[in-house]
């Protein structure tokens, strides 16, 4: 849902940044492995039980994420080679992410097993848009995009309301991958 209707409000934030990141010598690459360590070192803050530091650790991690397109069109260094790093990346520390929370909550191996469904589900929504779009069809939509992950993640975790988040997440997530099939199965050819 932010997927498709943030941009008009963010992009300009993102672009502006970007323009400064990129003037400045910052590549993409490292804007993205950036990302990548802080939200790595966040799910390791989050498997620790420091929820609350480990959460915003993950949100400035993924946001930092946010930024790489834009310094690669800031600096003229879009490639599909990036854009590639990019997706690896994203699907990296939503890894990173959901592994620091199942350790938290290893005592509850019904816990664990969500959360490993809901990043099953995560990985499925990725796919489903990547497939839709070699396909040449629309892939995007539904209601938990990555930054919706993203957000509903931190937002629990760092409120402690971690199980309520987990149970949220496989519904929506399950319901976002029914969305998706369903938009490209209706756009493909018979």
């Amino acid at each position: 849902m932010l997927d498709l209707k943030a941009p008009r409000y963010v992009s300009p934030l993102l672009e502006f940044v970007g323009r400064r990141l990129g003037r400045a010598g910052v590549s993409p690459v490292a804007v993205s492995a950036l990302g990548l360590a802080a939200t790595g070192i966040g799910a390791v803050l989050v498997a620790a039980g420091k929820l609350l530091v480990g959460a915003l650790v993950i949100g400035a991690g993924c946001a930092l994420d946010a930024l790489d397109g834009a310094v690669a069109r800031a600096s003229g260094r879009a490639s599909a080679r990036g854009a590639m790093l990019d997706s690896l990346f994203d699907r990296l520390g939503e890894t990173f992410m959901w592994t620091g929370l199942a350790y938290y909550v290893a005592a509850t191996p019904a816990l664990v097993a969500l959360c490993m469904l809901c990043l099953g589900l995560s990985f499925m929504i990725s796919y489903l848009r990547s497939k839709a779009e070699i396909a040449g069809i629309e892939g995007r939509g539904g209601w938990m995009a990555r930054p919706e992950r993203v957000i509903l993640y931190v937002l629990g975790v760092g409120s402690g309301f971690v199980t309520l988040m987990i149970w949220l997440m496989v519904f929506l997530t399950a319901l976002t991958v029914v969305q998706r099939w369903h938009k490209a199965w209706l756009q493909l050819p018979r």
